[in-house]
């Protein structure tokens, strides 16, 4: 699989089928022990296994313990737990559960699912329709902020200069719009980042 089908399948954030067979594909295939004794040793303790937590780097041989037949790890230092999924996406810093599954699938020699081509077919045809929607809320935003900030002063320069110096002031006022609302935008995707 190359870079670019890999990104693809990856872009969106979220809780679909796809994303839920890739994470479901991960826990059926690879086992949490083998990821954990990439990271830190384990020995057998009963049942479990147990070792260093490999989350938070911690000193105590037993606190860190995995359960083989469950899946399951949990840090007695930490309190981190969960399943083989979880322990990738904290090691490796993944925000995202169906990202981390992917790349936790593809370390350990497996293909992770693909979305249908006929998805990619639908997502071209709509692209029209979103750019559409985009220009729209850019414009509408843009629309909102001449409203709130420049509507008052454009109307002052009239009052003081007349109808002339008005359209001027409207024209740079207008274009200032465009500025405010990208930096409004880059500060939004910030955020959710």
């Amino acid at each position: 699989m190359d870079s670019i089908t890999l990104a693809r399948s990856l872009q969106d954030k979220d809780t679909s089928r796809s994303a839920l067979r890739a994470i479901e594909l991960a826990k059926a295939r690879v086992p949490v022990e083998d990821l954990a004794a990439k990271h830190t040793e384990l020995r057998r303790s009963g049942s479990s296994l147990r070792g260093k937590c490999p989350v938070h780097g911690g000193d105590n041989p037993t606190a860190f313990v995995v359960a083989p037949e469950e899946g399951k790890f949990y840090c007695h230092a930490c309190g981190e737990g969960g399943d083989v999924v979880s322990l990738y996406a904290r090691l490796e810093g993944h925000d995202n559960m169906k990202t981390a599954a992917a790349f936790l699938l593809l370390e350990f020699g497996f293909e992770p699912p693909q979305r249908p081509q006929a998805w990619f077919g639908k997502q071209e045809r709509q692209r029209p329709v979103r750019t559409f929607i985009e220009q729209r809320v850019f414009h509408n935003r843009r629309r909102m902020v001449y409203r709130m900030v420049f509507k008052d002063r454009v109307a002052a320069v009239e009052d003081l200069f007349g109808p002339e110096e008005a359209r001027a002031a409207y024209e740079d006022f207008w274009e200032l719009t465009e500025d405010v609302v990208k930096m409004m935008e880059e500060r939004t995707m910030g955020r959710r980042r």
